[in-house]
């Protein structure tokens, strides 16, 4: 869920997705956080771990996502199996007018908030690929990999907002 300071929400929605899936937190980071919120130390949090990055196990066969932040951006990986067919990843896109592909290759939902072209990569090669659109469905089209070989479907979030003034 993308949520923007005018109220607006944007959610992403893996189709046919397993919705059991593993979660695994990965990169224990230094440090821990403390929620002390409400006067009921019943409901109070302490020394929880934080983490660089989280996957999840098993969202389609053969298939985890990794989410991360880099640089002040949300990424996810797509860390696809030998064997498994990279078709299967299906995002629909729900409180968006219009999806499209700029002419860089970009997914563009909003003015302020796109998918730059996914980097794919086998064994540290890159792999020809981008977004397959069909409505407000979002694939990835892949050229000729080898398929007894893991590959990585990195897409990179960019998101922005209007400096200056009294509003958003």
């Amino acid at each position: 869920v993308f949520a923007g300071r005018d109220g607006s929400v944007k959610r992403m929605k893996f189709l046919n997705a397993n919705h059991k899936v593993q979660v695994e937190p990965l990169d224990k980071q230094p440090g821990i956080s403390n929620y002390f919120i409400g006067n009921d130390p019943s409901k109070w949090r302490t020394n929880i771990a934080n983490y660089g990055r989280v996957a999840l196990r098993g969202v389609y066969p053969g298939i985890d996502l990794v989410f991360y932040g880099t640089e002040r951006q949300l990424e996810y990986d797509s860390v696809v199996a030998p064997g498994a067919d990279p078709k299967q990843i299906r995002v629909k896109w729900e409180g968006t007018d219009q999806i499209s592909k700029n002419t860089t290759g970009d997914l563009v939902l909003t003015a302020a908030l796109r998918q730059k072209k996914p980097v794919i990569l086998q064994e540290g090669r890159p792999i020809e690929g981008g977004y397959e659109v069909r409505g407000k469905e979002v694939g990835f089209e892949v050229a000729k990999y080898d398929t007894t070989k893991p590959l990585l479907i990195d897409p990179v979030f960019l998101y922005s907002t209007y400096l200056g003034g009294s509003g958003d």
